[in-house]
């Protein structure tokens, strides 16, 4: 069964850069576009990956360089 999944990506400021909306069939799929979308877009230190209203994880940039955590949770 898919979720709509809407991913923000954002600079540390909170300012917003970029938006895209999924319906996917898991949680697994959306965290995988969240690393899709740093690798597409420059711009952003981070993705924030929500699920209706609620925040599931803020997955930085440096997560794809391994110098970070693999997620914070939202």
């Amino acid at each position: 069964m898919e979720d709509t999944y809407t991913f923000i990506g954002a600079m540390k400021d909170g300012s917003t850069v970029f938006m895209d909306i999924a319906a996917l069939n898991s949680e697994t799929l959306a965290r995988q576009h969240c690393h899709a979308l740093l690798h597409e877009h420059d711009s952003g230190d981070l993705v924030e990956l929500w699920r209706g209203a609620a925040l599931i994880a803020k997955i930085d940039r440096e997560v794809l360089s391994g110098q970070g955590p693999a997620a914070i949770s939202g």
